[in-house]
């Protein structure tokens, strides 16, 4: 049986353009994604959750975990950086 998945709020939707500014904002000032990019259940909800990717940034020394919801503004954002072929 496929989940049904619920509209989204405002606020919800205002994250995720959040979310996908704030990688497009790594990637300009230089941080990089190291592959794979994970794709997973969201931790905070059980059976049904949705799908969130988790991109490991790294630059120079530092790394750093991103957590996107899987949108399709946040796949069209990896694919201008010809990222996340294997998702």
């Amino acid at each position: 049986m496929a989940v049904r998945r619920k509209t989204q709020t405002a606020a919800e939707r205002e994250r995720d353009e959040q979310q996908v500014t704030a990688l497009r904002t790594a990637l300009v000032d230089g941080w990089m994604i190291e592959p794979p990019i994970l794709v997973r259940p969201a931790f905070s909800n059980l059976l049904g959750a949705p799908v969130v990717l988790h991109c490991i940034m790294f630059q120079a020394q530092r790394r750093r975990l991103l957590v996107l919801n899987d949108t399709p503004a946040a796949r069209r954002l990896l694919a201008e950086y010809d990222l996340g072929k294997e998702l």
